[in-house]
């Protein structure tokens, strides 16, 4: 018996034994102005931790909008990042025209993966308490030993609950996406995601070629990306101080980047202690330190346009002592830091890192802006979780040619533009659109982002390579 063959009989007995059709019911999509679109809410049952005997089922939700067209192509199934993003929210919110607009082409499958939405089984956030004064400075280092803290008490306490953390990894999603397609009876599907739905699509593609049409993908992360390269983060700053210097506000700010450095200098030899109000009309003090900002910056600014737009404001009050704005963030960020999603901890501990890649991140974050912090606290906590690592077979992409349109903002800071090029290159057949002074979330940033998207469903011939401008951020 071929080894091949002993493989596929192996990959069969994974995937779950979904019914042919799932159990449809009436359902009504709502978008965020109240309008409603008739739709139709199905479930499928899979194993928890496929390979584990006894580990119980889940039960996986998704909403179909029926095509309008007279021959409708393969399903389009969305896939939200995060991970732990709900499909079903997004879908509910901005970009709920464009799922509406999609039924032209095709079945649209709001797909929540398990641990979310209408998938979500009964998962709860946990909430630690590291007993840090909020009025004792921290710095990266503690930060990360009291996650790795957070997450040994987190993952005592889902297991008491009966969560079994290694139920929720990329690896079990893709079995759940080929678990749906059997259950459409679609003999492909179509893959439509964004940052970390990218990941999952990826791996999709890589585990089921023959069962994956077309992916339209944005802000994408690789299957060896959950941990983003500081230097690409750099390059990212780089090119918000160039749009920056067009903006009339930078004769305050000549010099964006190094104003930044200087401040988290100026912060890491003394950090602040502030007075922020409550909401019950009380004050407390929060000490803030440079890992505070490079944290916040990281995590809340580096982002959109107009999450970017405050960049420069909020070094510029920084460098005053100017609090007023933005202490409440400052302690809005400190009251959260320390509750975790179980399905998206998880999720990144599973896809973790190869060892080059992390000794090459670790060499770029001492000459980097924000050191570590875009990926803080992965892949720190990864072993407090005690989640399995699904290993560097599974980080590797392999050449292929699936149809792929790709879209990347010049000014996301969270999968930079660079790391999405180094994806993009396995695939011989893409048009990678780069949307020059986008962000993360940038399929409603230009109308020329679905009409794009349109052309390539029609199966029109698209360029290689294509710009879609967006004017700079407006810079406060």
């Amino acid at each position: 018996m071929s080894i091949r063959f002993v493989c596929f009989i192996i990959l069969i007995n994974l995937i779950p034994h979904a019914n042919a059709e799932p159990n449809w019911q009436p359902h009504t999509l709502t978008g965020p102005n109240g309008e409603q679109v008739p739709a139709e809410l199905g479930y499928i049952e899979t194993p928890q931790i496929r390979g584990k005997a006894d580990s119980g089922t889940l039960e996986l939700g998704f909403v179909r909008l029926k095509s309008q067209a007279q021959n409708p192509g393969n399903p389009i199934v969305y896939l939200a990042g995060g991970p732990g993003g709900s499909a079903t929210w997004t879908a509910s919110h901005q970009r709920h025209p464009m799922f509406v607009a999609l039924t032209e082409f095709a079945d649209v499958i709001i797909f929540d993966q398990r641990g979310t939405g209408l998938s979500r089984n009964g998962l709860e956030d946990c909430r630690y308490d590291p007993k840090i004064p909020l009025t004792q400075a921290i710095t990266l280092e503690g930060y990360i030993n009291a996650m790795s803290d957070a997450a040994r008490y987190c993952r005592k306490q889902w297991s008491q609950t009966g969560v079994d953390l290694n139920a929720y990894n990329t690896m079990e999603s893709v079995h759940d996406l080929e678990a749906l397609r059997v259950a459409l009876g679609a003999e492909q599907i179509d893959l439509w995601g964004i940052s970390y739905g990218t990941h999952l699509a990826f791996a999709m593609n890589k585990t089921y070629p023959q069962s994956v049409g077309k992916m339209i993908l944005a802000s994408s992360e690789g299957l060896d990306h959950t941990i983003k390269s500081p230097a690409n983060v750099d390059a990212v700053l780089a090119r918000v101080a160039t749009a920056f210097k067009a903006h009339p506000a930078s004769a305050q700010y000549p010099e964006l980047v190094p104003m930044m450095q200087g401040i988290h200098e100026k912060y890491a030899a003394e950090p602040a202690t502030i007075k922020v109000p409550t909401r019950d009309g009380a004050t407390v003090e929060l000490a803030v330190s440079k890992a505070n900002i490079q944290l916040m910056t990281a995590g809340a600014l580096l982002r959109d346009p107009s999450s970017i737009a405050n960049l420069p404001g909020f070094y510029g009050l920084l460098a005053m002592g100017d609090f007023s704005l933005i202490g409440p963030h400052f302690l809005g960020m400190r009251m959260e830091m320390f509750t975790l999603n179980p399905m998206s901890v998880a999720m990144d501990a599973a896809s973790g890192v190869s060892q080059e890649r992390w000794q090459q991140v670790q060499g770029e974050a001492e000459r980097s802006v924000l050191w570590r912090s875009s990926n803080l606290p992965f892949p720190d906590i990864s072993a407090a979780l005690g989640v399995k690592d699904l290993g560097d077979d599974f980080r590797s992409l392999n050449k292929n040619a699936t149809p792929t349109l790709f879209f990347a903002g010049t000014l996301d800071g969270r999968t930079p533009l660079e790391g999405q090029r180094d994806v993009a290159n396995y695939f011989s057949n893409k048009s990678f659109v780069t949307i020059e002074n986008g962000g993360h979330n940038l399929y409603m940033s230009s109308p020329k982002v679905l009409a794009t998207m349109q052309q390539f469903l029609r199966g029109e011939t698209l360029a290689e390579e294509i710009t879609i401008e967006l004017p700079i951020p407006e810079f406060r």
